[in-house]
């Protein structure tokens, strides 16, 4: 009686130890992950690449059916370039929804529209952030065109 009394308590603090260790993130990191992608907004309607990439990791990744970019001064080149051909591009977001890998690493995925003169055209695309000297930054995005 007494073995199975001390197994359950084992059992029981490694399941709290356990639980205590896999804790993902908070409301308020969510609501930092949603701060940064309202930002990112931001920067893309004011067509401001370097604030945009300012707002990713120095190590970024970016694909989407036309290229792969990497890296920050990546990320910004693309912007620029991007909103010098055309001006016109605003993004807004449809849906956004946060789910914790761990408790420094989330996906932010995000169905919106990308409106421009010549007409419009949605996107899904996936975030993946971590949590870096306690903020939240962008470290990858897949972009896909949604039909």
């Amino acid at each position: 009686m007494r073995y199975a009394a001390v197994v359950v308590a084992g059992i029981i603090g490694v399941t709290a130890l356990l639980r205590a260790q896999s804790t993902t993130g908070t409301a308020t990191d969510e609501a930092a992950i949603l701060r940064n992608r309202d930002a990112q907004n931001a920067a893309y309607n004011s067509h401001d690449a370097k604030a945009y990439a300012m707002l990713s990791s120095e190590d970024i990744d970016r694909v989407d059916a036309s290229s792969v970019i990497s890296g920050r001064n990546g990320l910004e080149r693309y912007y620029a370039e991007r909103w010098k051909a055309d001006s016109s591009a605003i993004v807004r977001d449809e849906s956004r929804q946060v789910r914790f890998v761990s408790n420094d690493v989330a996906m932010l995925d995000v169905d919106n529209i990308i409106t421009r003169r010549t007409g419009s055209n949605r996107n899904h695309a996936t975030f993946v952030y971590a949590k870096r000297n306690g903020q939240w930054i962008s470290v990858a995005q897949r972009v896909i065109a949604k039909p």
